[in-house]
């Protein structure tokens, strides 16, 4: 699994401050690359250097050499240009350059150098030094035309550097630095579409357009998002933890640490960097997709293994609960990710077969925790010992702790969804079903093999336990009536077992007034009220509702 660490630390009473130089929507990439091989870029940066004493022949001296015309020409207006001071510092804000209206455009080698030092106020004459190019190419020879060409794309790969180290960085840099490299992206991507747009003819020239700078500052974008979504994760997280899971399980800790970063990176986004862009880039669906993207790949890779039980249940509560819920429906993002519409991190067919999974991994631990817990009852029953008592009447912890086994279960898949929810309601049904049926055939093995001491408390604690089970499931009316056939059968042979001493010691006295007159009858009805009042306190061990007279 992935090693994440968290980035924030987070004050509620501050903005989430990030580390030097890897901001959540942005880092300095190691390496810029575009559509084109950047290996011009060493031979042309050479071409358009000043030539040292003793070297080979100067850049202008070359250019004096070759016949003016087109291009060469529009480069010579280069040379003549007014020379500025060059910074031996790149700075972080816009440079002011004080040029007169009617001031010729810089050299190419005021260009190679100010753009060298970040100068994006230089990209307008790059581009219409490129336009000439294109211009005049039919007007050039082709040694030339390589020459020419070469200096251009240097100097565009300079300031393509220029441009990206800006927007990968974005919170780290001046705004209008920032509303400048912005700028020039959206002004490439024009040009790019005005280039396709003439459908030129063949050239001579190498392919360089579309340039597709507006994809780079994407895919740096992505590249950001993965860097920040692979560290290692922290063990201080405060996102919500899934409490079906260990806390130290490594999915889990990946995943609270993807859904933090994703949440409070995209917070920022949305309060810092929108209103700095132009909707052109559409930013915060550009974040929200490749950190959603990114998140969904992890839960894809995941679901190609044989996953246990907890790892099914954390993927569909991230899934279905943790996800939409706190990060999709944060109130201060649900606006943006409505317009984002990002899906689900899972395709409906993977969910559909979680779900499956996670029902039937359910049902099986469900059963054998009841089947346990019904052994434990079956082995008390053997010890002998009397029940314990609450409120004066027989009790069995049983009911009890299958009541909450159940309604565990319940309550577990509703906290994943309602419809999950709905959908294993009937499967707990079945299985309280098939236990009460195999309570009911353990509670008659008992009574027929063992005479124990407390045989007959035993007996009541069961009889008392039926209605706990009953009124624990009065108010469902979901619950089907055949559920408690097997409590009826069980209450009915506890009565009989009870009442069979009592009846056998009436059976004469009964006999008897049948046999004999009724003015002599007082004297059995008399004997009759005594033995049955022997037995009575002896039922006051049972529920109320069990000490009513009953029609036999």
């Amino acid at each position: 699994m992935m090693k994440m660490m968290t980035f924030f630390q987070t004050n509620p009473s501050m903005s989430p401050q990030y580390e030097s130089g890897t901001s959540p929507v942005g880092r300095k990439p190691s390496a810029v690359s575009e559509t084109e091989s950047d290996s011009t870029s060493v031979a042309s940066s050479e071409d358009l250097s000043p030539q040292k004493e003793g070297g080979s022949i100067p850049f202008k001296e070359e250019k004096k050499k070759k016949k003016k015309k087109g291009i060469i020409k529009m480069l010579d207006v280069f040379a003549k240009g007014i020379r500025r001071k060059s910074h031996s510092e790149p700075t972080a804000e816009v440079p002011e350059t004080e040029v007169k209206p009617d001031a010729p455009p810089p050299t190419v080698e005021e260009l190679y150098s100010a753009l060298e030092q970040g100068r994006l106020d230089m990209a307008h004459h790059l581009l219409m030094l490129e336009r000439a190019l294109v211009r005049d190419a039919a007007g050039m020879n082709e040694e030339d035309l390589i020459r020419q060409q070469s200096k251009v794309e240097a100097l565009y790969t300079l300031l393509r550097v220029a441009v990206l180290s800006v927007v990968h960085q974005p919170l780290e840099k001046e705004p209008a630095l920032l509303h400048q490299a912005l700028k020039i992206i959206l002004e490439q991507e024009q040009e790019d579409q005005r280039v396709l747009a003439e459908a030129r003819g063949p050239s001579a020239l190498a392919t360089t357009r579309p340039r597709r700078w507006l994809r780079l500052w994407q895919e740096g974008v992505r590249r950001s998002v993965e860097e920040r979504m692979n560290r290692t994760p922290s063990t201080t997280l405060d996102a919500p933890r899934p409490a079906v899971t260990e806390a130290g399980s490594e999915a889990a800790q990946s995943f609270i640490h993807m859904g933090k970063t994703m949440k409070e990176d995209l917070l920022v986004v949305a309060q810092r960097l929108q209103p700095l862009y132009p909707a052109e880039f559409d930013v915060f669906r550009t974040y929200a997709q490749h950190y959603h993207n990114y998140f969904s790949s992890q839960l894809n890779s995941m679901v190609q293994f044989e996953l246990n039980e907890q790892d099914t249940t954390l993927l569909l509560l991230w899934v279905h609960n943790f996800y939409p819920n706190d990060i999709i429906n944060n109130p201060k993002l649900s606006k943006e990710f409505q317009r984002a519409d990002l899906g689900s991190l899972l395709p409906p067919k993977e969910i559909h077969k979680l779900e499956v999974t996670y029902l039937s991994n359910e049902m099986a631990n469900t059963q054998e925790l009841m089947m346990r817990g019904l052994e434990l009852e079956v082995k008390r029953w053997s010890e002998d010992k009397e029940p314990m008592k609450l409120e004066g009447y027989f009790h069995s912890e049983l009911p009890i702790d299958i009541i909450q086994i159940i309604s565990g279960t319940q309550f577990k898949a509703e906290n994943i969804t309602v419809a999950l929810g709905k959908q294993i309601r009937p499967l707990l049904m079945a299985k309280l079903s098939s236990f009460l049926k195999s309570y009911q055939q353990a509670f008659t093995d008992f009574t027929e093999k063992n005479k124990q001491k407390h045989y007959r408390a035993i007996i009541m604690a069961n009889i008392n336990n039926c209605l706990t089970f009953r009124t624990s499931n009065d108010k469902d009316s979901e619950v089907p009536s055949y559920i408690f056939y097997s409590l009826s059968e069980i209450e009915q042979s506890g009565f009989n077992i009870l009442l069979q001493d009592l009846f056998l010691e009436l059976k004469s006295r009964f006999k008897k007034l049948t046999q004999t007159r009724w003015t002599t009858h007082e004297e059995t009805v008399a004997e009759i009220i005594k033995i049955t009042s022997g037995y009575l306190p002896e039922f006051k061990a049972l529920r109320k509702r069990y000490q009513e007279v009953r029609r036999m």
